[in-house]
């Protein structure tokens, strides 16, 4: 009889725990990563998803791919930040466009994310470096 309730009880936590997020879904988040023309300068640009999202969904993942023309790579040198609402931050590959991160997990999905941008150093870029269509920031939820 104990083990049978032991069962029981182990069998409700995990229906629990499964019900408890039984939705997860991912939402491509296109953009174009802002034109670099100043060393030295941060540049922004805003992630939101463009889905609804349920007030309790919660971030699981978060994987992006940044590029910049002509060759749809990042320029040598950039560093590039992810940061949540609280200006809670991590710092991104700056030697490859694409990857991901859990740093966020467990926070509320229905925020706006801000990617900043910087070549470090000072004066101007010339050519200055374009973002690419390519690029896009992939949020994955769950409620």
């Amino acid at each position: 009889m104990r083990i049978l309730r032991s069962l029981s009880v182990i069998l409700v936590l995990a229906l629990a725990a499964t019900v408890a997020f039984a939705n997860q879904t991912s939402d491509e988040v296109p953009i174009i990563p802002p034109t670099l023309y100043q060393e030295g300068y941060w540049y922004t640009t805003p992630v939101q998803a463009n889905v609804y999202v349920p007030p309790a969904a919660t971030i699981y993942h978060i994987s992006w791919t940044l590029a910049y023309l002509p060759n749809n790579t990042l320029p040598s040198g950039i560093v590039v930040w992810l940061c949540d609402q609280s200006s809670n931050c991590t710092q991104l590959s700056t030697l490859f466009s694409t990857g991901s991160t859990d740093y966020f997990d467990g926070e509320l999905a229905d925020q706006t994310f801000k990617l900043y941008f910087e070549i470090p150093g000072s004066g101007s870029i010339n050519p200055a470096y374009y973002g690419s269509n390519v690029s896009q920031v992939i949020l994955d939820f769950q409620y």
